[in-house]
């Protein structure tokens, strides 16, 4: 979809629609209201209320990760916004609004040469491009927290009306998975589940309150997730298809894949994602739930201040180097001023981080997350899905958000609402080890005895190999799951030998992107990705 700075519109075909003597509306995505069955019947309810309310007021009341497209009839006047965490991507510019960046990339006519130096490095060292950017100065991303506005006038912006994360929540996380399960009873729902916590607690709170679902997990039958994942299926009694992924077909399906991410996430991250999807859709699945953002119910990203969790001034920089950035990424790959951007990033980093502090030092790391992390990259996986199936993320569906910013700390140290919540759920299934260093989620005192241990252990684990990457420069591939490979073995010695990624190669060292001694063979594993996805997208845009 495309709305230009002219309100024409165009690309609405793969749009679901809805129309009345008032108004126009499409939608893409899961669109919800409590109370309303998803979809078509809360289209319609938002159509009625749109007679007596302004759509910025209604905003509170949605729910889902959609992108919304409202013609107003009478005033000629098209408005597009996105769920309030802002995890559908759209974009902006002052040509047009678009769902694909690509697309509006083209629409106003920006070559390869046009792209911001400093978000190629960000996108080169991290695969994605954060705080609303994009790999453009003149498109970013549309806030959840706005609605775009298109006429003849040209575009504007209102500001939604809703609760800041500080205000008191008016339901638990369990309340809204209730009116969700309410709402989506005739999809066909899967959900992600893998040896961690987040998602386990999801299966468990739906299970309990009565949805219908199966369970999926990607990899292979020896990977500790997918061996977790098969025990709890067992214990909730639910259905478990595990995904084994390949990369066969990788290099015939870059097209496909380019467009799907935009251009603006590893191809490689996104291929093997989308096998998972791909794989539900045969099964007949209309609607996934992804655990992203369970961390926000935990002190996870606390830790760097532990014990010390109610001081009233946040530590960016600490927070950074210890939880963000513990090591310099490696400059030597890049070439002249692109390699002096990479060099000066943290310190562009810390000035974007430093937008979000507010007072409480655990209240500030908890925004850093939603704001660098969660809308950006989850919600860049989230709308690759969105492309072939409805897409849920409960954790930070922003009432949900409310609820945990609230949290007592008490209830996040040693993953206690979690464990309390999976105990009362499903014990069964809480008694499972984790992968977070084999700790179960049981609130039973007996074996949270026993995880207190592991638990601690678990955390100074993580501690040392955060101390070990930033003063012995050792580098490890997962933030999370710590000993487990992310890809399949064969794929980076298959890139290396792929012609797509030489090309790659060969073009950012023409254009004085990368080192001109950098070659396929003295690439490291971690750029191979987006350095291939980099050179597709400059080969699209000068097509």
């Amino acid at each position: 979809m495309l709305v230009d700075a002219e309100s024409n519109c165009r690309g609405t075909d793969d749009l679901r629609c809805f129309e009345d003597e008032a108004y126009k509306i499409y939608w893409c995505g899961l669109f919800y209201t409590a109370g309303s069955p998803a979809g078509l019947a809360s289209i319609t309810k938002l159509a009625a209320d749109l007679r007596s309310n302004q759509l910025q007021q209604l905003a509170a009341h949605f729910r889902g990760v959609f992108m919304l497209l409202v013609e107003d009839k009478s005033s000629a006047t098209r408005y597009v916004l996105v769920d309030n965490t802002g995890m559908f991507h759209v974009f902006c510019s002052s040509s047009g609004i678009s769902t694909s960046f690509l697309d509006l990339a083209k629409a106003q006519g920006s070559r390869a040469a046009d792209l911001d130096p400093e978000a190629v490095v960000e996108f080169l060292q991290f695969g994605y491009t954060a705080f609303g950017r994009t790999l453009l100065k003149n498109i970013v991303k549309l806030s959840g927290e706005e609605i775009a506005c298109v006429s003849r006038a040209g575009i504007s912006f209102i500001q939604k009306t809703l609760p800041s994360f500080e205000s008191q929540p008016k339901q638990s996380l369990e309340d809204v998975l209730r009116d969700f399960a309410s709402s989506v009873a005739a999809e066909r729902v899967s959900i992600d589940l893998t040896g961690g916590m987040d998602t386990r607690a999801i299966v468990c709170i739906l299970h309990y309150v009565g949805l219908d679902f199966e369970v999926a997990v990607r990899g292979e039958d020896t990977n500790p997730d997918v061996q977790i994942a098969t025990a709890v299926a067992e214990a909730i009694g639910k259905p478990l298809h595990v995904c084994h992924t390949s990369v066969d077909d990788l290099e015939s399906q870059l097209p496909t894949v380019l467009n799907i991410c935009d251009g603006l996430l590893d191809v490689t991250k996104a291929y093997s994602s989308l096998q998972v999807q791909r794989e539900r859709v045969q099964r007949g699945i209309t609607l996934m739930l992804s655990g992203n953002g369970g961390e926000l119910y935990r002190d996870d990203w606390w830790l760097q201040d532990f014990p010390f969790y109610a001081r009233k001034k946040a530590n960016v920089e600490r927070f950074c180097a210890y939880r963000l950035l513990p090591k310099d990424p490696d400059h030597s790959f890049l070439a002249g001023n692109y390699r002096e951007i990479s060099q000066g990033y943290r310190q562009r980093l810390l000035r974007d981080l430093s937008r979000y502090v507010v007072t409480g030092n655990t209240q500030t790391y908890d925004r850093l997350v939603v704001h660098f992390r969660i809308r950006d990259l989850f919600g860049r996986f989230v709308s690759n899905h969105s492309h072939l199936l409805q897409c849920y993320v409960p954790f930070v569906e922003r009432d949900a958000l409310m609820f945990a910013y609230n949290l007592p700390r008490t209830q996040r140290f040693f993953d206690y609402y979690f464990r309390k919540t999976a105990t009362k759920c499903s014990p069964r299934a809480a008694r499972v080890p984790t992968t977070r260093g084999h700790v179960s989620m049981s609130s039973e005192w007996p074996i949270m005895a026993k995880d207190l241990y592991k638990y601690c252990d678990d955390k100074l684990t993580r501690v040392k190999r955060s101390l070990e990457q930033k003063y012995l420069k050792r580098y490890y591939r997962s933030r999370g799951k710590l000993d487990v490979a992310l890809e399949p073995p064969q794929m980076f010695p298959m890139m290396r030998r792929s012609e797509p990624v030489k090309r790659a190669v060969a073009r950012l060292r023409d254009v004085g992107i990368l080192n001109p001694d950098v070659d396929t063979d003295g690439l490291k594993n971690e750029y191979l990705g987006t350095v291939l996805t980099l050179g597709l997208v400059m080969d699209r845009l000068d097509a």
